[in-house]
């Protein structure tokens, strides 16, 4: 297949990182952490960490096998029940994260863009390109993201201009943790989760040349991520402080409509960064689904990639349609799934094919 070679770099690894993270943890920090916000810039370094350890594993796997591909070896070594059980689980816990976060640009583009709009519309539409882009392979999905990381780099350097703005005011942001341990622990979780995409590259590692610094261009990746967050929820407090911040559906749009200006092109220039998060999310989802068409290629080869595309977007259609509309509430049980398929079970795995010994010549030292 050509999707099997490799022929990415590492600048196509850090935009890969970059891009399958971003998303809903952008536009809803930081109220989603629930429990207390005004330590939620703390929360964000303390919750990467986890994901520094994932990458790390990745790095030591890539250096170890010579396919570089983790699902390939896992049918190979692992018994068939445990290999198609942990498929199965890793698309199903991908359809429900994609369900949850649809369901949340759906509430910002309605809110913000089209009021009158009926959902099926704006989820069928931007549901069709994502499953367009989705056809189109690994490839072209790269090419895309690499293209549109400078709308990234844009969002940080607009973030960072706002330290110096006259609204800012540093008074608000506590030098210390405002709350106990275990509320702390606990609302830690739901920004943890914010790193989640990353799991992706466990696919994503596969295509990329060797010799090719994977590490660093992983770990990159998730720092400017982490960059991004931390300066939006000091940024988000520090301007409104944190009553206010609590009530707001978006920090982040809400910081940029107080950079609007009264008449002209910066009257709506909220517009123009809603448009900014829209692409990101199009790419972050584009790459789950491929991801998940990635996997069932491995697991079922006979079928062809495009009924999997089909299929996909036809149950993430139907079930955003179907079901109710984004609530913080119900994001306690996404948080422990998303947790476990993103970041436990794939430790797991990686630590399992890093502490065997070898087979054969499946492997090879790095």
């Amino acid at each position: 297949m050509k999707n099997d070679e490799k022929i990415f770099r590492s600048f196509d690894l850090f935009a890969f990182t970059v891009c399958s993270t971003f998303g809903v943890g952008l536009v809803f920090l930081p109220f989603v952490s629930g429990e207390e916000i005004r330590s939620a810039w703390l929360k964000l370094i303390v919750g990467v960490i986890p994901y520094f350890i994932l990458v790390y594993l990745i790095h030591r796997f890539v250096q170890k096998y010579e396919s570089q591909n983790l699902f390939l070896e896992s049918k190979k070594q692992l018994p068939k029940f445990i290999f198609y059980l942990t498929v199965i689980y890793f698309i199903v816990s991908t359809l429900y994260s994609g369900v949850v976060v649809i369901k949340g640009m759906d509430t910002i583009v309605q809110t913000y863009l089209l009021p009158e709009t009926p959902r099926g519309i704006i989820v069928g539409s931007f549901l069709l390109v994502v499953g367009a882009a989705a056809y189109y392979g690994v490839a072209a999905i790269t090419r895309f993201v690499v293209f549109f990381v400078l709308f990234d780099v844009i969002i940080l350097l607009f973030l960072v201009a706002l330290f110096f703005g006259e609204q800012f005011r540093w008074i608000y942001i506590p030098p210390v943790i405002a709350v106990d341990p275990i509320t702390f622990s606990l609302s830690t979780l739901s920004d943890t989760i914010r790193y989640a995409g990353v799991f992706v590259l466990l696919a994503f590692v596969s295509h990329v040349k060797k010799k090719e610094k994977v590490l660093h261009s992983m770990n990159y990746g998730l720092i400017f991520v982490m960059v991004t967050y931390v300066v939006l929820s000091l940024v988000a407090v520090g301007i409104f402080g944190f009553e206010e911040s609590l009530a707001l559906l978006s920090p982040f749009i809400a910081l940029v409509q107080t950079f609007g200006g009264e008449a002209g092109v910066l009257e709506r220039i909220d517009l123009f960064f809603v448009s900014f998060w829209i692409i990101a999310f199009y790419k972050m989802v584009i790459i789950h689904v491929w991801f998940m068409v990635y996997l069932a290629r491995i697991a079922w080869p006979k079928i062809h990639p495009t009924k999997w595309v089909v299929t996909y977007i036809l149950i993430l259609f139907i079930s955003i349609v179907a079901t109710a509309d984004f609530t913080n509430e119900s994001w306690r049980p996404y948080h422990v799934n998303t947790l476990i398929y993103s970041f436990l079970l794939p430790m797991i795995l990686l630590c399992y094919f890093l502490f065997r010994k070898k087979r054969g010549g499946a492997t090879h030292d790095g």
